[in-house]
């Protein structure tokens, strides 16, 4: 059984209803929630000695909602799933929500909390009626009580089109997500392409938002990866207080 369809059992179990309430969740899993001053992790997960119940700590300087709660889903993950044998989890910065840790048990705990707090049935609905979209973000960040990048994120995992997500910061590309048919190759530790309207809002730091029609080439610099007919529409929004922007990428054509 793969960590999504733990979750979504879990879910059924406790009919629960979306968004998740995570204290009832914890409550009935016997976890205690409790949040710490730490600078050492975002989050943790102590069971107790017989393995039933246990203790789940975050970071009490995490504000952002969405992002605190992800970070207990993580580990209510680290708690059920069998992988992890039920040990103790100590999880930085770089373990949760990461888009594919490559540590396996990171790896598993994310896709167990994204399926708890985002499940794929629902989402899609909201996907597909708006694409690859800061709309369909927009909607799912907020009824899900999500961060805006997570639901970003799912939007691009659930999608059946041509479309990519792609994080920048300070005008370098950082990491991207791709759809499962995007064709692309996209460069990390590069800089945005000049005619792209992520570089755009960077000279335009009081816009939040742009969008239009691009070249490939403005992303995926090789030739082989930009026929000369193809357009992208994106969709770049800079987030405030992150100093990133996420850009959506979609193929035209």
């Amino acid at each position: 059984m793969n960590p999504e369809e733990f979750a979504r059992i879990l879910l059924s179990r406790l009919n629960a209803k979306q968004p998740a309430d995570l204290e009832a969740v914890a409550g009935a899993l016997r976890l205690r929630i409790r949040g710490v001053n730490s600078t050492g992790f975002v989050g943790a997960m102590f069971p107790a000695e017989d393995g039933i119940g246990g203790l789940i700590s975050v970071n009490a300087q995490i504000r952002e909602s969405g992002r605190k709660r992800f970070t207990i889903a993580h580990e209510i993950g680290h708690y059920v799933l069998p992988v992890n044998l039920v040990a103790p989890s100590v999880c930085s910065l770089t373990d949760v929500g990461t888009w594919g840790s490559a540590n396996r048990f990171e790896r598993a705990a994310d896709i167990f909390a994204t399926e708890l707090l985002l499940p794929g049935q629902e989402v899609q609905r909201i996907v597909s009626e708006n694409g690859v979209t800061i709309t369909s973000a927009e909607l799912i960040k907020s009824a899900f009580d999500v961060s805006f990048t997570a639901a970003a994120y799912r939007c691009v995992e659930l999608t059946k089109d041509e479309s990519a997500l792609v994080v920048s910061v300070k005008g370098v590309v950082k990491r991207y997500k791709p759809s499962a048919s995007w064709r692309y190759r996209i460069f990390t530790n590069c800089a945005l392409g000049r005619y792209t309207m992520a570089r755009e809002l960077l000279h335009h730091p009081g816009t939040r938002e742009l969008c239009g029609t691009v070249s490939p080439r403005e992303w995926a610099s090789e030739g082989k990866y930009t026929e000369q007919s193809a357009e992208l529409w994106e969709e770049s929004t800079y987030q405030i207080g992150y100093g990133t922007i996420l850009s959506f990428l979609t193929v035209l054509n």
